[in-house]
């Protein structure tokens, strides 16, 4: 989905009630750690608060999957997750 299409998903969460409580996305070639561009989304986007979950496909045979609550003011907060 594109940035507008994520917005709009997350509107319609939110006005039924059913609040979102995470965002995810994959890093083809980097880390699964929020970019500065993440970061900055989350925060012009306000999606600071929900849980964002990074898939690094960086080794194509070993994707690594990372959770991370990004704060309103850009501060960046790794989460435990078990993805067994």
């Amino acid at each position: 989905m594109d940035e507008s299409e994520v917005k709009a998903v997350l509107e319609e969460a939110v006005k039924s009630g059913q609040g979102p409580i995470a965002v995810y996305h994959s890093h083809t070639y980097t880390q699964a750690y929020p970019s500065a561009t993440d970061v900055k989304l989350a925060v012009n986007n306000k999606w600071a608060g929900y849980h964002h979950i990074v898939i690094s496909l960086a080794e194509k045979t070993r994707p690594v999957v990372r959770a991370f609550m990004i704060s309103g003011s850009g501060n960046v907060d790794e989460e435990f997750i078990d993805t067994d």
